[in-house]
């Protein structure tokens, strides 16, 4: 079998640090500049090369589209410092793959079946994606004249992200009862001191992020919030902090991009509608679910899960995969333990009843949400049959042949391969088991707030709330003293650890400086710390750790090492000066 992603004559866009469910937005975006659109293909700042790794570049749109993703699924603020370290990562993850490809992985078995899945995966979303374009209604001139608008602004949202709806609802309810929406997101992600930048995600494009998520947020004039809702990445409360207009709209600039402002615009609106179009074709393949396959799966699944849970504990090695999906291992588990014959259900395709099988389960099960098919298989094998289904559709049709499955594809193998020797790495680093010493940042890395107890004199007194703080921090400021100050609490040489209150707080806190915090034993405080002295120990949990410490260490020092060598070895080129545009026009 010859790998599809060998060649590196192409411009490609790799794509590593998305989600494996946002594989399908990335879809829709690419069907929207399409290589042979001619009004696609004019030389625009978003396109220009950001940075390369040897022959792969990658340009200022395409690190966008894949940032905005990661800080509103993470709920980062966008900076640029967390720009660059997103960067850092992307190109250290092209090295290591480019690395396993010299050194003959694209024959690993791993590989191998990763890219084929991922082969299936792409025919079906691409023709998914050309069966709705082709069945949406017509988009009118109003319609489309509104889109090129909202793409020419620039959106400064906050948000607040959960998994659940049920997690947003209160805070929903504060902010219709008036409460601000900063303080409520300083509230809602805990944080230490206030953060008069929490929740927000910077800039966003109308065609950078998540669909439901642009809709939604480009519906809202500035300081309105919206309802809770959903998008692929989960659930939000939005709130528009402030909106850039273009100062001119030109009917010139409209009518030479109007072709490709519809083919973008009609890819959202296939996304946005996909959910009843995906009804409808699944009611039409009268699926029959086999109840007794169905429940030996699910038993099976469950213990695979926990017998995968239970190695990971007992060889406490650092995880290198997304554990939202199924490993290739436990995949590989689940099927020595069925008939892959067996059937799961039947479905009708083209007048024809087709089994659906055990085998046919597990070739998209690394697509499927691992806990979605071990808490509601039903539900998971109904996804694994749509896909089934459209895949068979587009291999009908001829999808099999495109250069968008062979690019995909490409993405998803080197991703597979950094993976693969990130493990080697490690592996090899572990056989090694001479005792390191090991530094004390990587100690508080992973054990903060543990490698040391505290001697501090320090004052606090408790706030009504944010504002009441700040005012209090300014009048202890200007007076120079806390005598007026009621209520203040005072404590000299203090024996601390991490477990007394406003430990974290009083370890960061600048010496003799006053500072407003928001803590989780009293609130919101304002605090000064006259003197403090650090006494490194080691915590129970520390010393019962110390051999997951030897090897966690041993594991960072030679993936480090490694890439400091690869990094020297290849040709790394950033455009610092697009980056700054890049970051200065969000």
């Amino acid at each position: 079998m010859t790998p599809l992603f060998l060649g590196r004559s192409y411009k490609e866009r790799p794509f590593f640090f998305v989600c494996l469910s946002a594989v399908f937005v990335f879809l829709l975006a690419s069907f929207a500049c399409s290589r042979n659109d001619a009004s696609q293909n004019a030389i625009e700042e978003d396109q220009q090369t950001l940075f390369t790794v040897n022959d792969i570049e990658v340009s200022s749109y395409e690190f966008n589209q894949a940032y905005l993703r990661y800080i509103i699924k993470n709920g980062r603020n966008d900076t640029k410092d967390e720009r660059y370290r997103f960067l850092a990562r992307w190109k250290e993850n092209l090295l290591l793959a480019e690395e396993a490809i010299d050194n003959g992985y694209t024959k690993n078995p791993i590989y191998i079946e990763a890219t084929e899945a991922q082969k299936r995966k792409t025919i079906a979303d691409i023709y998914f994606v050309k069966e709705m374009n082709e069945l949406l209604p017509e988009i009118t001139d109003d319609e489309l004249r509104l889109a090129f608008a909202k793409s020419k602004r620039k959106v400064y949202p906050r948000q607040l992200y959960a998994t659940t709806k049920e997690a947003l609802v209160p805070y929903y309810q504060k902010l219709e009862e008036g409460a601000n929406f900063i303080k409520l997101a300083n509230e809602f992600y805990q944080t230490a001191s206030y953060d008069s930048l929490a929740g927000s995600l910077g800039s966003i494009g109308y065609y950078s992020v998540d669909d439901a998520f642009a809709e939604k947020a480009f519906s809202l004039n500035k300081e309105e919030y919206s309802e809770p809702f959903q998008s692929k990445l989960g659930w939000h409360i939005i709130w528009v902090e402030h909106i850039i207009f273009e100062a001119m709209l030109a009917e010139d600039e409209y009518q030479i991009k109007k072709e490709g402002t519809f083919s973008k615009y009609r890819s959202r609106k296939a996304n946005l509608y996909a959910g009843d179009y995906i009804k409808d074709q699944m009611q039409k393949l009268e699926v029959l679910p086999n109840k007794e396959g169905i429940l030996s799966l699910k038993t099976q699944l469950e213990k695979v899960a926990a017998n995968q849970e239970t190695q990971s504990s007992l060889e406490q090695i650092p995880q290198t995969t997304n554990p939202e999906f199924w490993e290739s291992d436990a995949i590989s588990e689940i099927a020595d333990e069925f008939d892959k014959n067996m059937s799961l259900a039947t479905y009708k395709f083209n007048g024809e009843i087709l089994t659906f099988t055990v085998a046919d389960y597990l070739s998209w099960l690394p697509y499927l949400s691992a806990n979605e098919s071990k808490a509601r298989t039903g539900a998971s094998l109904g996804r694994a049959i749509r896909n089934e289904y459209f895949y068979k559709k587009g291999i009908e049709s001829g999808t099999d042949e495109s250069f968008e499955v062979q690019r995909i594809v490409r993405n998803r193998g080197l991703d597979v391969l950094s993976q693969l020797y990130q493990k080697e790495i490690i592996n090899q680093a572990l056989q090694d088991t001479t005792a390191v010493e090991i530094p004390t940042w990587f100690v508080d890395r992973l054990f903060p707030n543990q490698g040391y107890k505290m001697n501090a004199s320090y004052s606090f007194v408790k706030a009504t709330d944010s504002d009441n703080a700040v005012a209090l921090r300014k009048k202890w400021e200007q007076e120079k003293s806390n005598r007026s100050i009621k209520g203040l609490s005072k404590l000299n040489n203090q024996q601390m650890d991490a477990n007394t209150p406003l430990f974290v707080l009083i370890s960061k806190a600048l010496i003799n400086k006053p500072m407003v915090a928001n803590s989780k034993e009293y609130g919101w405080i304002v605090l000064n710390v006259e003197k403090r002295e650090f006494l490194p120990f080691k915590s129970q949990t520390m010393i019962a750790s110390e051999n997951v410490l030897q090897q966690q260490y041993r594991a960072y020092s030679a993936l480090k090492d490694s890439l400091t060598k690869y990094d020297a070895q290849s040709k790394v080129q950033i455009d610092t000066t697009v980056f700054n545009r890049m970051y200065l026009l969000q």
